[in-house]
């Protein structure tokens, strides 16, 4: 109505941003976009503690409510929009934007909690490159302590850059998935037909998870890191197991979750034996191991059924063990789990296999 579109334009006279007049018109406009209102109604929300967003195509370069916190942390006045100063949480379900839009997100010092679903950054593109994001935002200045990414295809150094703009992480998540990046119509065609145009135009996704280079991003957070999840979940034809694995994580004193796959602790390549308990961090609680049910796999299982019988002289406070087994009827090998199930069980330690 009338008074409705009078209320909107005296809102945003009051706060004197610049264009507020093009921006009421907007508002105004019968074919409003949706997320410029709803851009427009956090303007009148400065204690929204927490922000979930569902990405979509606009009309315009950036989304008008990322354009908001942009102008909030750039330290110069945007008319009188408030700072988001109580915003501790934000989710994002990711369709277009990439890491140098969300920049501004980890220069909000209230924000304490980010996670962020189906971010596709492959680092090929020199605005998506690591050396690119590392002038954005200073380093070791975002105050967030739980950085949650899931269902993203990212390249380990960009990867290494966002995990670089934090102070101090308490927990992380990164769920390597390709399966909203190989959905995407102008690459999927592409990486299916096997064209070499693959590697050349977009990235190898079998070499986009390096655990080493992953792990040098997180030492500087090992003297806080309390909880740690890495996910791989990459689709066939031909795809190869992430190249190298975790060396030790013995410097992280704090961590006392750990889930990852076997072949993060393990180098599922080598014949002879290995062990993993040695290189696991002492504060250890609960340890999560999960195997894609690949033979190269199964064929590394004693090294878990070493720390399954060593697990009280390397983890004194280990309580729970959780293994996730895809079916291994497939690899043609079969495994009796009461092998750590029974050294467990004497030591006191519960496990749980999916």
């Amino acid at each position: 109505s009338a008074s409705d579109k009078k209320i909107i334009k005296e809102g945003l006279k009051v706060l004197e941003i610049p264009g507020w007049k093009a921006w009421a018109s907007a508002c105004n406009d019968s074919n409003a976009e949706q997320e410029l209102l709803y851009a427009t109604i956090l303007m009148h929300t400065p204690n929204i503690v927490s922000l979930d967003i569902d990405d979509g195509f606009v009309r315009y370069k950036t989304p008008k409510w990322l354009d908001l916190i942009r102008w909030a942390v750039s330290g110069s006045p945007f008319g009188h929009i408030h700072q988001f100063s109580h915003l501790r949480s934000i989710r994002v379900d990711v369709l277009n934007l990439k890491p140098r839009h969300l920049c501004p997100l980890f220069k909000l010092q209230s924000l304490r909690k980010l996670k962020l679903i189906g971010l596709m950054e492959p680092g090929t593109a020199k605005v998506g490159k690591a050396d690119y994001l590392r002038r954005l935002v200073p380093a070791a200045s975002c105050p967030i302590d739980d950085f949650s990414l899931q269902e993203s295809f990212i390249n380990c150094e960009v990867l290494g850059v966002l995990l670089g703009f934090i102070r101090a992480l308490e927990r992380f998540e990164y769920q390597h998935a390709d399966d909203r990046w190989l959905l995407r119509g102008d690459i999927s065609e592409v990486y299916w037909s096997g064209s070499i145009e693959w590697q050349t135009t977009y990235g190898d996704p079998t070499t986009m998870l390096n655990y080493p280079t992953l792990m040098a991003a997180l030492e500087c957070h090992h003297h806080s890191l309390e909880s740690l999840s890495i996910f791989e979940e990459t689709e066939e034809p031909d795809i190869q197991e992430a190249p190298g694995f975790i060396e030790s994580l013995r410097r992280f004193e704090k961590l006392t979750y750990l889930n990852v796959p076997l072949g993060a602790l393990v180098n599922l390549e080598r014949k002879t034996p290995q062990t993993l308990v040695e290189k696991l961090p002492r504060s250890l609680k609960m340890l999560g191991i999960f195997i894609r049910g690949y033979a190269t796999e199964y064929r590394c299982m004693p090294a878990v059924e070493h720390m399954a019988a060593h697990c009280r002289d390397f983890l004194p406070f280990i309580e729970h063990v959780r293994i996730g087994a895809i079916d291994d009827s497939g690899s043609g090998y079969t495994y009796d789990w009461k092998r750590l199930l029974v050294p467990l069980s004497r030591l006191g330690v519960n496990l749980v296999v999916d």
